[in-house]
């Protein structure tokens, strides 16, 4: 049974990625654990904002990963 689908970073929170998070019963899930920026988008370089997210997910991902890994 699944107990959490948590959306951890989404093109709608600022970077390109749909990184998941899954908790049922036995297992734990971490789907598309990555994020990204489009370089140049419609002529215009990444916000600030968004390289802040970046690195606010990044951070998250990365621990993520070292936790779940056996």
């Amino acid at each position: 049974m699944i107990r959490k689908i948590i959306p951890l970073a989404f093109d709608s929170f600022g970077v390109r990625s749909m990184a998941t998070f899954i908790e049922t019963d036995d297992l734990k899930i971490l789907i598309d654990p990555g994020v990204a920026l489009a370089p140049i988008r419609y002529g215009l370089e990444p916000h600030p904002l968004e390289w802040q997210r970046l690195d606010e997910f990044g951070m998250l991902l990365g621990s993520m990963r070292r936790t779940l890994m056996f």
